[in-house]
């Protein structure tokens, strides 16, 4: 049979607990989430909310003819904050398969 000293592990050195960063104080604003973004630092394949595809289809809806490009060329350049998606993406969402998904989803808790 070992000996004890023989089958332990040597203690470890104690290490310090991390430095943490301080956190960022929370929005205390109403307004719903976005992934808009500030025209300078546009980036593509970023995820939208649903209160961003509720907010791209409204316009198409209260404008029936309209094309797609203009919608997702006002959405790429508007003052509040830019929204990156493809004329593809939008024809999903305008879809019935789409706007039922976006129905489910959007009464989810």
């Amino acid at each position: 049979m070992a000996n004890k000293d023989e089958c332990c592990q040597k203690p470890q050195p104690q290490l310090k607990p991390y430095d943490h960063q301080a956190k960022k104080p929370m929005d205390s604003g109403l307004t719903p989430k976005s992934s808009a973004k500030p025209l300078q630092s546009i980036h593509a394949h970023e995820n939208l909310t649903l209160h961003d595809w509720l907010m791209i289809v409204d316009p198409h809806d209260k404008h029936k003819p309209i094309l797609q490009q203009d919608i997702v060329a006002y959405f790429t350049k508007r003052p509040e904050g830019a929204l990156i998606f493809t004329q593809s993406s939008l024809s999903c969402h305008l879809s019935k398969k789409g706007q039922e998904e976006d129905q489910k989803n959007w009464h989810q808790p």
